[in-house]
C-alpha cells in the first residue's frame, strides 16, 4: 500500500486552502513518531493537525515558514493511485 503525504495550510479566518507541499521525503518512521500513524493496517487516509512542536521537527525535511497566528497546518494522507499507462 503506497501512501502519499502532503502538508497543507489553511487561512484561520476563511478556512481557505493557502498552500500545500509534498511531504513524501519525510521517512515514514519519523512521521509515525510525530503523528502516531499505524504501522500495520490502514495508516489513516486522514488529516492530522500539526502543532508547533511537530512543525519544528518537520523543518528537518521541508523548509516551510510556519505562521500559526494566521494558518492552520495539517498532514494529509492519501493512497497513491497507480494509473496504468498505455
Amino acid at each position: 500500500m503506497d501512501i502519499h503525504y502532503i502538508i497543507s495550510w489553511y487561512d484561520k479566518d476563511t478556512n481557505s486552502l493557502v498552500g500545500e507541499v509534498k511531504a513524501d521525503a519525510i521517512p515514514f518512521t519519523d512521521l509515525q513518531q510525530l503523528f502516531t500513524l499505524i504501522a500495520n493496517g490502514v495508516p489513516g487516509y486522514d488529516s492530522h493537525l500539526i502543532d508547533q512542536q511537530q512543525a519544528q521537527a518537520l523543518l528537518t525535511w521541508i523548509p516551510i515558514v510556519f505562521d500559526f497566528n494566521r494558518y492552520i497546518y495539517q498532514l494529509d494522507c492519501f493512497q497513491r493511485l497507480n494509473v496504468p499507462t498505455a
